[in-house]
């Protein structure tokens, strides 16, 4: 079986290289699934110099869904950040009046605002997260200053006393929370209890926001083009920095995508940066809008960008790839994708309700918002009485257009690291180890691997593997797999890994 595939960057435009089928899930891509599937729902503030603010739900497709005015008291209201839960909500934080107040409102899409929201007293809020739960974390600033830890039901577990100064927020590893202070140059990791674990000065720390990945690492801008990860170290302790990237010009904005990508925004440039989590950087992707203020990694690996008085979709390559909405000064005021949801916050979660994790998706190659979006599956059962044993595998491709297409199964001793097929490591992965089992189940047919590629029928495929005889019950454990090929041999969807015990 041979096959050509696209591979450049992920979620992005591929170009074309020849493969054997010996070599196919060494170099597996997924640009096709990925490219067709959609982003959930963005949601940006709108804010006019001297008039009223409105929070904006935009579709995919770039059309305004629905634009939600915010009530302006005093001198009018500051949106100050946005977040969103697993549930599907999302919640914004406005600070307005004079004297000010911090009010917060819970939008889900199609609904506008749930429930009676709540205002914060004896202060006002500087900052703010979403949690998984629908719970928040948030600077209140007032009489003193400290970051409150507010469950879903209004109960606060805890409040953490912290220094005055122009605060940042961004989840943190094993449920906590980091915090940066531009004012004092410190960043502090305070623990899912509330117990502050770690607090350091970051020379020259920006006041452009923070970023945190799957990994509860941190990326933070110490000066307008040097960039720094910090990553908490249990066994020592402290935190690191793990990795410092220069950057060609200022920037504005930092974002973290799905694959652990850093997406820093330059407006000197009218660019997205791509920096892989070696820190290896990626192509450039031009914005190919005037007055680039943000952008935003979405669910489907294109960049929401905000400029001008525009917000639009766009792919890894700077193509415009739906409508652009009309938005009068766009502001990301936080997870305006639900990104940060799915690869940080809630990476167990199913918001789709397909029955995969968002981690495991993101690893395939599929959109976790999307229940459209799903990997193929692989199933295995013995064939009773066979001797010697013999497994009947099922694999099942059930999403549009893939009915006819080629498949490649293949069975591997180990599914630890998997195979990394983005540039420098990032996913998606197809998650199988390369072993020598691997390399024969997908070489040329042998008696042992029956039917392991060919042409799906509706859909549905089926092999088998036939065992040696003598080997004793439950001694042999292995991991089965399997990707679907399109059109032109462009390959479009991984399976995730079965374990099999011979019977």
């Amino acid at each position: 079986m041979s096959v050509s595939l696209r591979r450049a960057q992920p979620f992005g435009r591929y170009r074309r290289n020849p493969l054997s089928a010996l070599t196919l899930l060494l170099a597996l891509g997924i640009a096709g699934a990925a490219t067709a599937q959609q982003d959930t729902h963005v949601w940006v503030v709108g804010s006019a110099l001297f008039g009223p603010q409105s929070f904006y739900e935009i579709a995919p497709t770039g059309s305004v869904v629905a634009q939600h005015g915010i009530s302006a008291i005093g001198f009018g209201p500051a949106v100050l950040a946005s977040g969103r839960d697993s549930l599907g909500n999302v919640t914004l934080c406005i600070t307005a009046g004079a004297p000010p107040f911090s009010h917060f409102a819970t939008y889900r899409s199609g609904v506008g605002v749930v429930g009676a929201g709540f205002s914060v007293s004896g202060g006002t809020v500087r900052a703010m997260e979403a949690d998984a739960a629908g719970g928040l974390w948030y600077i209140r600033v007032g009489a003193s200053t400290a970051v409150v830890r507010r469950l879903a039901n209004g109960s606060q577990p805890w409040t953490t006393p912290v220094a005055v100064g122009a605060f940042q927020l961004a989840p943190g590893p094993a449920g906590g929370i980091w915090v940066a202070n531009p004012v004092n140059g410190t960043v502090t990791l305070i623990d899912a209890n509330g117990t502050i674990v770690w607090s350091s000065i970051v020379p020259s720390l920006s006041t452009v926001d923070p970023a945190a990945d799957s990994l509860g690492r941190l990326w933070v801008l110490a000066s307008p083009t040097a960039l720094r990860r910090l990553s908490w170290n249990p066994a020592q302790g402290q935190v690191v920095v793990d990795l410092s990237i220069t950057a060609p010009a200022p920037l504005v904005d930092l974002e973290v995508d799905g694959c652990d990508v850093l997406c820093a925004t330059s407006s000197a440039l009218n660019a997205v940066l791509l920096f892989a989590p070696t820190g290896q950087p990626l192509p450039t992707v031009p914005v190919p809008l005037p007055g680039l203020a943000f952008a935003a990694p979405g669910s489907s690996g294109d960049l929401w960008v905000g400029a001008g008085g525009s917000v639009a979709r766009i792919d890894r390559a700077g193509a415009v790839v739906s409508n652009v909405a009309s938005v009068p000064t766009p502001v990301n005021t936080g997870d305006a994708t639900g990104v940060v949801l799915a690869n940080v916050i809630d990476p167990g979660g199913d918001p789709d309700g397909d029955a995969f994790s968002n981690r495991r998706e993101w690893r395939l190659g599929t959109d976790p918002f999307s229940a459209s979006s799903l990997p193929p599956t692989v199933s295995v059962s013995a064939v009773p009485g066979a001797a010697p044993p013999v497994l009947n595998v099922v694999y099942v491709d059930s999403s549009p257009g893939h009915q006819s297409a080629s498949y490649q199964l293949g069975v591997s001793a180990s599914a630890t690291n998997g195979i990394p097929l983005g540039p420098a490591g990032t996913c998606p992965i197809v998650p199988l180890d390369y072993d020598t089992l691997l390399s024969i189940s997908i070489g040329p047919p042998t008696n042992l691997f029956q039917g392991f590629s060919g042409t799906l029928q509706g859909g549905t495929a089926t092999a088998s593997i036939n065992l040696p005889p003598g080997i004793p019950p439950g001694t042999l454990s292995a991991f089965l797999g399997g990707v679907t090929v399109g059109s032109g041999g462009v390959l479009i969807a991984i399976a995730d890994a079965l374990p099999v015990i011979n019977p």
